[in-house]
């Protein structure tokens, strides 16, 4: 439930022709209560990949300006500010609204490729980049226990990396004169291999902020601290009641 000062009430009225400046409910105008807390996200999801061969990601610098624009798409999840505050950054409102788990379990392996050109269509010879190759009781975990250090989690019994080499018929199909899907490559020069079970890739961050509410003069000239507010603590009130 919400208390009184969480709430704000927006005067609607049904028709065009209602014009009272004292703002009464009627059969044609009515106030609507708005909350002022965003609505939060909570899921536990676990999927199975199975597939004949290692799942495939891929990433390269011209993914950049799409990953951006969907940070941006992702302002709609909240609602606009009702003052003059500053605006909410990004990682700010991931810790706030969304409390989600993900589990992967990859059946065959997973790669991802880590392209060097800055052309999206530039796949192989020297912008085939290379490739990071999970084997073996592959898991991807985001987000398992809540805690940004360990936000990505990648396990497996072996990992290797290499540099890929495409077959020749691979610019057809990114072209467009062939079709296939299932792009065939092999391993041209290996240059790293771990065997050691389990392997266990990490990717977290650690985020900090002003331990005391002064504003920030010079960099370095306030105490910073790694510890915030627990999400169920923080509430947006209406300060006009």
């Amino acid at each position: 439930m919400y208390i009184p000062e969480e709430l704000r009430w927006i005067f609607v009225p049904l028709v065009s022709q209602y014009n009272s400046k004292s703002k009464d409910e009627n059969f044609y105008a009515f106030d609507i209560p708005r909350t002022l807390t965003n609505i939060k996200f909570f899921t536990d999801i676990k999927v199975t990949v199975k597939s004949d061969t290692p799942s495939k990601i891929s990433w390269s610098s011209s993914c950049q300006p799409a990953l951006s624009y969907a940070m941006n798409s992702f302002d709609v999840l909240s609602k606009p500010p009702l003052d003059k505050s500053d605006k909410i950054g990004f990682w700010d409102k991931l810790s706030l609204l969304l409390h989600n788990k993900f589990v992967f379990d990859f059946k065959n392996g997973l790669d991802l490729f880590i392209k060097s050109g800055l052309s999206p269509y530039d796949l192989t010879g020297k912008e085939s980049g290379i490739v990071f190759r999970w084997n073996k009781n592959v898991k991807l975990e985001l987000n398992k226990n809540n805690r940004t250090q360990q936000f990505l989690t990648v396990t497996s019994n072996s990992f290797e990396l290499f540099k890929p080499k495409f077959e020749v018929f691979i610019s057809d199909m990114i072209t467009g004169a062939a079709k296939s899907y299932n792009i065939k490559y092999i391993v041209e020069k290996k240059m790293l291999k771990f065997f050691s079970s389990p392997v266990v890739w990490t990717l977290g961050f650690l985020f900090e902020r002003n331990k005391d509410d002064s504003p920030v003069i010079e960099p370095g000239s306030v105490r910073r601290t790694t510890k915030f507010i627990d999400h169920w603590h923080v509430g947006e009130v209406n300060t006009c009641i």
